[in-house]
């Protein structure tokens, strides 16, 4: 899975700008696809960026959102640095 550095910046500060209640399924909104905003998303949550929990993996590989999407503090000191 390789990470796009632009998406990954571009989806940090969409959440670092949103509500405090977090991004629902808008977040999957953009122009590089579903797939690679979840790959972001899966390597946010690896990271601690984002919540744990938020992208689900089952045994088959599919993976799955728990909404709102919300940064941990490391996440919103990562979209501080990524702005």
């Amino acid at each position: 899975m390789a990470i796009n550095a632009e998406l990954k910046a571009e989806i940090l500060r969409r959440l670092y700008h949103s509500h405090p209640a977090g991004l629902g399924s808008e977040i999957l909104d953009n122009h590089h696809g579903e797939d690679a905003v979840m790959d972001v998303l899966q390597d946010l949550q690896e990271h601690g960026l984002i919540h744990k929990g938020n992208v689900h993996v089952d045994a088959q590989g599919d993976r799955s959102l728990v909404l709102p999407i919300k940064l941990t503090s490391a996440g919103a000191d990562a979209a501080k640095d990524a702005e």
